[in-house]
């Protein structure tokens, strides 16, 4: 019994690993173009571009952390606000199978004013701290037509 408190302390860890493995993996795959989707618990491709009409509102899903450690993902105000503006953010859902440790993403909902280009800027960091000791970046050209 001497070398519980280590087995413990090793199992923690590799739990904690894990879980942190799972809620930072970014996907990876279909790149280009997004449409607006209601899929709220599929993140958003890193870079990729969403393209909306006038009127259209479409959501941006950045992976959740839980706000394990305060975490939480931040839009910089350098996006052209005439051309999209930001009505709403919330938590995501999680897929149906959820991973052990997987966190239920954030969500950030704009919709398309004017036609026109812009880029969203996110970074994760804590509410503390500033955008340059953010964790985690993301970055999404939107175009409106």
């Amino acid at each position: 019994m001497p070398h519980l408190p280590k087995v413990i302390a090793a199992l923690l860890v590799g739990a904690t690993l894990t879980a942190c493995h799972a809620t930072t993996g970014l996907q990876t795959t279909g790149f280009g173009n997004q449409q607006p989707s209601a899929d709220e618990s599929t993140v958003s491709p890193p870079g990729s571009t969403f393209t909306v009409g006038l009127g259209q509102t479409f959501s941006v899903v950045l992976p959740g952390t839980g706000e394990a450690g305060g975490y939480q993902w931040h839009l910089d105000d350098t996006y052209n606000q005439s051309v999209v503006r930001m009505v709403g953010e919330h938590p995501g859902s999680l897929p149906s199978n959820p991973q052990p440790g997987q966190f239920a993403p954030e969500v950030f909902v704009f919709e398309g004013d004017a036609a026109g280009s812009t880029t969203l800027h996110f970074s994760q960091y804590r509410s503390f701290e500033s955008s340059s000791q953010a964790i985690a970046t993301a970055t999404h050209p939107v175009m409106v037509h």
